[in-house]
């Protein structure tokens, strides 16, 4: 399946570190503000959208400007609603917040504190999206917000948390 990422190809003056080797080889770093660079892309994931993930992820935005270019995969709805909740602005109308397009956006309502297959299966599509656009190469890193176990295993994830559910998914799981 193919997602639609809305991501800009635009550079951020900043200061950062040039690699270059030394004669033996050797990596060494030194200070070049006089160049630009594009910040890092963090595909931040809402967490369980029936849970405390979307007000954690509106906090977290609002309380400073990230130093990476935010890629937030989660439903309008959800956001909107955790930055409501949170008494904060919504999130996404943040300069430095990119809302990812997928099916997902458009998501409905999530019932609050109930662990059921629907949202559910949406972290586990959710994550799916993040772990594969840092496969791909839209993305440099992931990070989520807290999950619900419960939720996720009525949702279809057969493995005993979520870090292994990603070594499957990734195909770096281990043979007993």
């Amino acid at each position: 399946q193919t997602y639609a990422l809305p991501i800009s190809a635009q550079s951020i003056d900043q200061e950062y570190y040039k690699v270059s080797a030394s004669n033996a080889g050797q990596a060494t770093t030194a200070p070049a503000s006089d160049q630009s660079v594009e910040k890092p892309r963090i595909a931040l994931v809402i967490g369980d959208p029936a849970g405390i993930g979307p007000e954690l992820i509106a906090r977290l935005l609002a309380q400073a400007r990230p130093a990476a270019r935010v890629l937030l995969i989660g439903s309008r709805q959800a956001i909107s609603a955790g930055a409501a909740s949170a008494g904060l602005p919504d999130p996404l109308l943040a300069d430095d917040v990119e809302l990812v397009d997928w099916p997902g956006l458009r998501s409905g309502d999530f019932k609050l504190s109930v662990a059921g297959p629907d949202n559910g299966r949406f972290m586990l599509q959710m994550l799916e999206l993040g772990a594969r656009m840092v496969q791909g190469g839209q993305a440099d890193a992931l990070c989520f917000a807290p999950l619900n176990k419960s939720a996720l295993r009525a949702g279809g994830m057969q493995t005993e948390d979520e870090l292994r559910w990603f070594a499957d998914l990734l195909g770096r799981s281990e043979e007993h």
